[in-house]
């Protein structure tokens, strides 16, 4: 996401310089000020930073004071906003200032426009990793592909991996399999993941039952999970094709072995 300055954080240089700056926090967009494309104020309400209903997006405003650090906003902004069109905003946002109850105010700047820049990417994540557990509903994102892992409704079939967004396909459940271990149960097709015993072999998803090839752990690594297969100490990994298989190797400290957990309500 881009970092604007604007007559809004230049005032802020003026009336904040003497605050520290604060920590990156993250608000629900409710509503607006009023139906105005400029100057709209933002109703804002604290949301947790580490999960996202399906039907909202996420983008990053940020105040820049002319030298870091910067303070960081992340809106979960309804993808039903009358804003908001096909995962983009429109017009920017810009963060102004604190009000007198600490609470950032969000402003709409710049008439919208047709093919043009005045707009902002929403993201189908949270800013913030996620801690597991048993029965959270979680997709599971590659960390640097950002590919989520989907599955089909046909026994033994491999994992795929696509660009994530909010898709009911792409969701899983944490299904407590003993142990600290996890069974990744997908919540359409009621299959679970497992994995071969070739390196380089693709997941593959089965009817979930107490099998222990079906158990995995999370381990925690990079700011994200590791999928280690507990009988196996194979590691999933991804690829950056849209319907790319999604393929297992012997776990080391390999980024490309790291996903995050996108927790959904």
């Amino acid at each position: 996401m881009r970092r604007i300055l604007t007559p809004f954080g230049l005032l802020a240089l003026t009336l904040s310089l003497p605050l520290p700056a604060r920590a990156t926090s993250c608000w629900q967009v409710t509503g607006w000020s009023s139906t105005a494309y400029v100057g709209a104020q933002a109703l804002l309400v604290s949301a947790p930073c580490t999960t996202i209903p399906q039907s909202d997006g996420w983008v990053e405003v940020t105040l820049y004071y002319g030298s870091p650090p910067s303070d960081n906003l992340w809106l979960r902004i309804p993808l039903s906003d009358s804003r908001v069109s096909n995962w983009r905003f429109t017009p920017l946002l810009v963060f102004s200032h604190y009000d007198t109850s600490s609470k950032p105010v969000v402003l709409t700047d710049l008439i919208p426009c047709l093919d043009c820049t005045n707009e902002m990417w929403l993201l189908p994540f949270p800013p913030v990793q996620g801690v597991p557990a048993p029965g959270q509903r979680v997709r599971l994102r590659h960390r640097n592909t950002r590919e989520c892992i989907y599955s089909f409704n046909t026994n033994g079939a491999a994992a795929h991996n696509w660009a994530c967004w909010n898709d009911p396909g792409m969701l899983y459940i944490l299904d407590d399999a003993g142990g600290g271990t996890y069974r990744l149960r997908h919540q359409q097709t009621s299959q679970c993941l497992y994995a071969g015993t070739v390196n380089g072999g693709p997941l593959y998803n089965w009817v979930c039952w107490a099998d222990p090839n079906m158990r995995f752990q999370l381990v925690a690594q990079g700011g994200g999970y590791r999928l280690q297969h507990v009988s196996t100490s194979q590691c999933a990994y991804g690829n950056a094709t849209n319907g790319g298989t999604v393929n297992t190797w012997g776990c080391w400290s390999d980024p490309n072995m790291v996903y995050n957990l996108d927790i959904v309500p």
